[in-house]
């Protein structure tokens, strides 16, 4: 039986705390002993994401997938946020956590990582009765021919210039290629060789998490920050301009295809 009394004034936790005197448990770990000085902020920040330490040096994938998600242009969405915040009188903090929280979407940053990790699941899974042509067609067939799977396609060029940086990465840190990647280059070369559509940087990571152990729950714990980066950057470039200085469009740069202008009264 329930019973509030019990839990009132009472904090249960799994991952640790600080004992005021003592020292700092993360778990498992002391904080200020075990990790500090001995282990870098990518690591910790897997071992806060997932209550593990990662294994290999894993740490620095991770840590140079979000280098390589630091694109410091006013263009991209969670940026634009976080410009206009520097001109409205936001602190760097508000401004960039409100960009941060723009990509938490399936169009850009850790919500593509995420549903890219479950479509890679879930092909894989009916690979076990279906062939993987059968599969992806079932898929295109769902957008009337033309294909919109994620991880597949960018909004406005063909192709990616992460992915052979991050490779690059993989092979210095000596990982190996596993299941999920495999398969991930296999949709490539069907969807590349009939429909001009190739594998993305969401797709690429997601392969290569769910190859070294991850499951989509930490994929989008590990990369909740993915975006800041960026954020940050473009906060700061405008954080000493004029207050709303930040106009990224003009009312001339839309056009207008409604009703015409009428007067209130009609």
């Amino acid at each position: 039986m329930h019973n509030e009394d019990n839990e009132h004034q009472q904090i249960k936790s799994s991952v640790g705390g600080w004992r005021i005197g003592k020292g700092v448990n993360s778990h498992g770990y002391d904080l200020l002993k075990d990790l500090v000085g001995k282990h870098s902020f990518f690591e910790v920040l897997i071992l806060h994401a997932t209550g593990r330490l990662p294994e290999n040096n894993f740490h620095i994938f991770v840590e140079n997938v979000h280098l390589a998600m630091s694109y410091p242009d006013h263009r991209i969405w969670c940026n634009r946020i976080a410009s206009l915040g520097a001109t409205s009188g936001l602190e760097p903090c508000s401004s960039t956590l409100l960009g941060t929280m723009a990509q938490d979407s399936t169009g850009y940053g850790v919500g593509t990582l995420t549903a890219c990790g479950q479509f890679l699941i879930k092909i894989n899974e009916g690979l076990s009765h279906r062939t993987l042509k059968d599969l992806l067609e079932t898929e295109i067939k769902k957008t009337r021919g033309k294909p919109k799977i994620i991880g597949y396609s960018r909004p406005i060029a063909n192709g990616d210039e992460r992915i052979a940086a991050l490779k690059q990465v993989a092979v210095e840190q000596s990982l190996k290629t596993g299941k999920y990647e495999k398969l991930a280059f296999d949709i490539d070369h069907y969807l590349t060789g009939n429909y001009n559509e190739s594998i993305n940087f969401s797709a690429y990571v997601s392969a290569v998490m769910l190859d070294n152990g991850y499951t989509c729950d930490e994929i989008e714990r590990i990369y909740t920050f993915v975006v800041a980066l960026g954020a940050l950057a473009c906060y700061r470039d405008y954080s000493s301009q004029d207050s709303l200085a930040f106009k990224p469009l003009k009312i001339t740069d839309l056009e207008y295809t409604g009703k015409q202008p009428r007067r209130l009264d009609d």
